[in-house]
Order: C-alpha cells, then sequence, then structure tokens
C-alpha cells in the first residue's frame, strides 16, 4: 500500500493540520500501513514529530502497537 494523506501529514505537517484531516475526512484510515508496515504514527515518529505523534495517539480507535516490517 502506498502512503495515505494521513501518513504524507505526520512526515512533516502541524499538529493543526493533523486534527483537521482527523475531524474532517471522512473514514481516515489512521492504522493504514505503507509497504513496509508502517503507519502515520511510524512516520511521524521517524520524522521526529512529537507534537503530531500526541495528535495522532488521541485519535479514537487508533491502534498503538502496530509493528512494521
Amino acid at each position: 500500500k502506498k502512503y495515505t494523506l494521513l501518513m504524507c501529514a505526520a512526515r512533516g505537517s502541524s499538529p493543526d493540520v493533523i486534527e483537521y484531516l482527523s475531524e474532517s475526512v471522512n473514514e481516515l484510515s489512521v492504522d493504514a500501513v505503507d509497504c513496509t508496515g508502517a503507519t502515520a504514527l511510524h512516520h511521524a515518529a521517524i520524522s521526529g514529530q512529537p507534537d503530531v505523534i500526541q495528535v495522532l495517539s488521541k485519535i479514537s480507535g487508533v491502534k498503538l502497537d502496530v509493528t512494521d516490517k
């Protein structure tokens, strides 16, 4: 699977963008994985985005224990 909008935003956007997406996009797949098994949360961590990680971790239904490949 390729990158989702949320994965791209998690890499370099502000937490406000993540909040906007989580509130505005229907059926936002917060736990979707890319070809390496990484989620948006992984992408935020890899990119050093602690504020984005905090916002992502509070989205309803997010899985915090997903491991990548």
